[in-house]
């Protein structure tokens, strides 16, 4: 069968997932993974930092510094090895991102690239070939650095059978 697919339903939105410590290098740096895993319905939780802040011991407030990029696909029974989306202005999806800070010195949620972050970056999903399109609509879920992204995205998907195509989205 050819390689055939088509986008549908891109949404960027911001979801709840149960939270999970930053890979913190420093007291104000964080690291976005550059290979995800696919889970039906859903997005990889490990991709997806939190951090919280507090004035004082009692009261933590948990944040997200991701938004889900979520995109659907159809085919004709092909098996997607993963998918690989990236920033159409070169704008970094992982790498190390330092964190803002406001008046308090209590993380804001504001996020700049840092060092190697600063050049273009992709994020692999990894679907280990588990993931067969058909005609109905398969679900892909990417966890992002939150911004803007006005000229949206790339992903070329990479079919078990070493086949690939490139999609474009906003």
């Amino acid at each position: 069968h050819p390689f055939t697919c088509r986008v549908s339903d891109v949404d960027v939105t911001k979801r709840t997932a149960s939270a999970h410590w930053l890979e913190l290098t420093e007291d104000d740096i964080v690291i976005f993974p550059g290979r995800q895993h696919y889970l039906e319905g859903t997005f990889d939780p490990s991709s997806v930092p939190m951090y919280g802040t507090s004035l004082g011991f009692s009261d933590i407030a948990m944040k997200h510094l991701t938004s889900v990029l979520r995109f659907s696909l159809t085919g004709e029974g092909q098996h997607i090895k993963y998918i690989r989306i990236s920033s159409r202005c070169g704008s970094p999806l992982s790498g190390t991102f330092r964190m803002g800070t406001d008046i308090n010195g209590c993380f804001d949620g504001s996020i700049t690239p840092y060092g190697t972050a600063s050049l273009p970056s992709s994020v692999i999903l990894d679907c280990g070939g588990t993931v067969q399109l058909g005609p109905d609509p398969a679900y892909f879920y990417a966890a992002i650095p939150h911004g803007a992204y006005p000229e949206g995205f790339c992903a070329q998907v990479i079919s078990d059978d070493g086949n690939s195509m490139n999609l474009y989205f906003m």
